[in-house]
């Protein structure tokens, strides 16, 4: 594991033993405090901060001298280092034992249980079994028994992926809320409960208590553990800017440490909901306290996390894996991107205490002929070597949307048993060729309560045990750069918000074309020589160090280089600058439409010119596109840039498709027949759904798509 922390130009490698906050702050603000111009401002912004990393560097990964770039991490690099478990499983919030029984005879061994003590965003009750955390050192473990223990009547070789509710049960939330210091219901107040510390006693507490029943009767059949807490469970602050005295205090600890001065009282609503650069981009010098809060609460969660990360470890009689939903860059749209507190997730990737991220596929593109995805950068838990649970919660034609005889749902389902099959298929295929694991969460029950949908899913199993330790990297050559570090300095209540990330994921879904998700970090060591267009839709933190990856790594090579709004408006010391945008698109910021220039290093050249030789060329130059409005950005520009860059078009239409270099999908609304081009030729292309050979000696063929239909090919290279 990697773990080095970037602060501006300063480099180190650290090994920190313990959970030692206090500590470890201090230790990291006498370090800024010593760098930066302005009392470590713009160093704690320009990476992720690394804390509590359980090991330095690791063989064969030496650290690199200052100024001295480090060998490129190859796709294929990253697939060695996916040695984790994979997991193909069924989770309902209800007890669905005869869905459990019917997915068991297909082959499913694998079931999610979440012995709950709180309610969810409904006020209704998670579970269907009593609460098990009923009072300080007060526990209920006969209702935890009867969840391990109903499953494994009917289904005797189970094995568990067990949730555990952290969050405040209703009556330590009113207890605490005595205190006269705020609200600590954890599900919506995260931060502020995470900060005080008669929650986290008691919260300890039960973990520990939990963990040592759990262990006892069940260790054998458990796999890992999940944790769970903040709104819907999913680590998310709803906290909004409200400070508790414990929090309060806690920031300005934070800022002391970093060498910032400490705030008298916290920052008016008034002055939250606008920022300097056009309501939108924040000021490093005018509105630096609302910076540094961001990353004050997504350290607090995430320090939190390894806290009971480690502690869960240290409890288990044998190893399990712990992970988190966590991370939620690409789908946290609205007010919700930086408050949230999820932006700080290379820091949790980082410590070395989690082994799988969770998240659901994005709601925007669930609809048939949508190209779903993750909502966190797969490309970056890959370079760290972390697995993710894909969580599968669609809603097919017999999901129940009815929670009690008062309360229901007004869901979109998909529309037919068509719909279901292509649907589900188009899931499982993301998740097999970008090598996450999966689970298929009903969530109250009925989603696959068919025997075409169980027929279907047999299916889908018997794919996934062929295939799914097949770790081909990926064959995309575009790749979507994400960065929460320019994130932070957003202003997420302004309409732009939602262009940036999510967005731009959802448009590159439609371009018949594979795409990867990195994070601006990534690409100091990322091997780039693959891609030949990088989109970078929010990178307006640009200050030197990051200016230099850009030149060294990024634009040359004859790549395409697509912009969008204000790249580089920030330095990270000075105030935002539109002028700055001109040295990195090459043409001034706000020019209207899309702006392609070719390039040479910072220059703008003529695309005709021939007075450098060819090697120079190739090396030097590269495309610049600009946008300076994200509705601007169409899929079929977006699609048109990519041709022109020279990416590997599978289908013309405009289509999801997944690739690596044994797997192929392709999602369809409206069937027909289609030409299919492949990157190589191959000796043999088997549809694996249907298990029919459609293709061989070829790099080009035709298929035939039902509507709707996901096909998944199995793509076998000719033998030199």
């Amino acid at each position: 594991m990697r773990s080095r922390l970037f602060f501006g130009k300063m480099r180190h490698s650290v090994l920190i033993v313990g959970f030692l906050w206090s500590v470890s702050l201090a230790w990291f603000g006498g370090e800024l405090a010593k760098h930066s111009p302005i009392g470590g401002f713009v160093n704690g912004f320009c990476g992720p901060t690394t804390l509590l990393a359980e090991e330095t560097l690791s063989a064969g990964e030496p650290p690199h001298a200052e100024g001295v770039m480090p060998m490129p991490i190859t796709r294929a690099d990253a697939m060695k280092r996916m040695n984790k478990k994979t997991y193909f499983a069924y989770r309902s919030f209800k007890a669905e034992h005869e869905t459990m029984q019917r997915f068991a005879a297909v082959g499913v061994d694998t079931f999610c249980i979440f012995p709950s003590s709180t309610d969810n965003s409904l006020g209704k009750p998670y579970s269907d079994y009593p609460p098990i955390w009923r009072y300080a050192d007060q526990y209920d473990f006969t209702s935890l028994d009867r969840q391990f223990d109903e499953i494994l009547a009917i289904v005797p070789n189970a094995r568990f992926l067990c949730m555990i509710d952290l969050n405040t049960p209703g009556w330590l939330a009113r207890q605490l809320g005595m205190q006269m210091d705020g609200g600590f219901d954890s599900f919506i107040e995260l931060s502020n409960t995470l900060s005080n510390e008669r929650w986290k006693t008691l919260t300890r507490q039960y973990l520990e208590a939990f963990l040592r029943h759990t262990e006892a009767r069940y260790g054998d059949r458990i796999d890992a553990y999940i944790l769970a807490c903040g709104q819907t469970d999913e680590w998310m602050d709803y906290a909004s800017g409200r400070f508790s005295r414990a929090k309060w205090q806690k920031f300005n600890v934070w800022n002391a440490a970093h060498g910032f001065a400490p705030l008298s009282q916290p920052i008016p609503f008034a002055q939250r909901d606008t920022a300097t650069f056009e309501g939108w981009i924040r000021s490093p010098l005018t509105e630096a306290a609302l910076i540094h809060e961001a990353q004050f609460t997504g350290e607090l969660i995430v320090d939190t996390i390894v806290e009971f990360a480690r502690q869960t470890k240290s409890l288990c009689t044998t190893p399990k894996e712990v992970g988190v939903f966590y991370g939620y860059i690409l789908e946290l749209t609205g007010q919700r991107l930086v408050s949230c507190g999820h932006l700080e997730y290379e820091r949790l990737m980082q410590s070395g205490a989690i082994d799988f991220f969770i998240s659901p596929g994005t709601y925007s593109e669930r609809p048939i002929g949508g190209g779903s995805g993750f909502m966190i950068p797969a490309g970056t838990r890959l370079q760290y070597g972390i697995n993710q649970i894909h969580e599968i919660d669609h809603r097919t034609t017999t999901y129940n949307i009815h929670l009690d005889e008062y309360v229901s749902l007004p869901f979109e389902k998909w529309k037919s048993t068509a719909e279901d099959i292509a649907g589900t298929r188009r899931e499982m295929s993301l998740a097999l060729i970008n090598h996450t694991s999966l689970w298929w969460f009903d969530m109250w029950g009925g989603a696959h309560s068919t025997d075409t949908a169980i027929e279907n899913m047999a299916k889908m199993k018997a794919i996934w045990d062929a295939k799914s330790t097949d770790f081909s990297p990926s064959v995309a050559q575009i790749a979507l750069i994400v960065d929460p570090q320019s994130a932070r300095f957003l202003n997420d209540r302004h309409a732009n918000t939602n262009g940036v990330f999510h967005a731009m994921r959802n448009r590159l879904n439609h371009l018949g074309m594979p795409f990867d998700v990195y994070s601006f970090n990534d690409l100091e060591t990322l091997d780039l020589s693959p891609y030949r267009l990088l989109v970078l839709p929010g990178s307006f933190l640009i200050d030197a160090e990051r200016e230099k990856i850009l030149r060294d790594k990024v634009m040359r090579d004859g790549r395409t280089i697509l912009w969008v709004y204000a790249p580089g408006v920030l330095d990270g010391v000075s105030e935002p600058n539109a002028q700055r945008v001109e040295k990195y698109t090459g043409v001034p910021y706000g020019t209207p439409g899309m702006s392609v220039i070719e390039m040479q290093g910072d220059t703008p050249i003529a695309p005709t010119d021939s007075t450098q030789s060819t090697a120079i060329l190739c090396t030097n130059t590269w495309r610049s596109v600009y946008f300076h409005t994200y509705a601007e950005v169409t899929s079929e520009l977006l699609q048109k840039i990519a041709r022109d860059a020279g990416v590997w078009s599978y289908i013309d239409d405009p289509v999801p498709v997944y690739a690596n270099e044994r797997l192929l999908a392709i999602h369809m609304a409206r069937g027909g027949e289609k030409t299919i081009r492949l990157p190589r030729r191959c000796s043999r292309v088997t549809e694996l759904f249907s298990g029919k050979t459609v293709a061989e000696q070829t790099d080009t063929f035709t298929y035939t798509f039902e509507t709707p239909e996901t096909a998944l090919f199995e793509l076998f290279s000719e033998v030199p």
